[in-house]
């Protein structure tokens, strides 16, 4: 990658960088994530539950 960055084509310069990460794939991990968190939490409410 770092071979193109800032080479001349077509008479301009490239800039080569990462790019972002999508804004979907990031939404899908948080929804993932919170989904997980609100399993746990009801597992986490059951057992208490369970002890008294």
């Amino acid at each position: 990658m770092s071979v193109l960055n800032k080479t001349k084509w077509k008479g301009g310069t490239l800039q080569i960088q990462l790019a972002k990460e999508s804004f979907l794939h990031r939404l899908a991990q948080e929804r993932e994530a919170a989904k997980a968190k609100k399993e746990e939490s009801t597992t986490g409410n059951a057992n208490l539950l369970e002890k008294t």
